[in-house]
């Protein structure tokens, strides 16, 4: 949709705006950069490098429970959703027909 606006208004303004266009087509990736990320402490971590590794402990911490040893309880709550025919065929060794068939769709 932007490429098709930016289109029309370069054909009724031609080459006259050619720095206007520019800017508004860079202006989103300028707005939408990271420069920086805080930790746990207030440091400010601005490499590469260090933004990944704070993102990747965060992430990690996240995702990962704190009561390991309650997680069949948890689990035994959750309700099933895929029987135990849909399994069968879920699990089963697929064949070359049906490997065709699914890449042609």
């Amino acid at each position: 949709m932007w490429r098709q606006s930016s289109r029309s208004l370069w054909l009724a303004n031609g080459d006259r705006n050619t720095k206007y266009f520019h800017s508004r087509a860079t202006q989103c990736c300028r707005r939408n950069r990271i420069h920086g990320l805080r930790d746990n402490m207030g440091t400010m971590h601005d490499t590469s490098e260090s933004m990944a590794s704070l993102l990747i402990n965060y992430y990690s911490t996240l995702f990962t429970t704190s009561q390991p040893d309650q997680i069949d309880e948890v689990v035994a709550q959750v309700s099933r959703v895929v029987t135990e025919d849909m399994n069968k065929a879920l699990i089963r060794e697929f064949i070359a027909p049906e490997v065709e068939l699914a890449l042609k769709q």
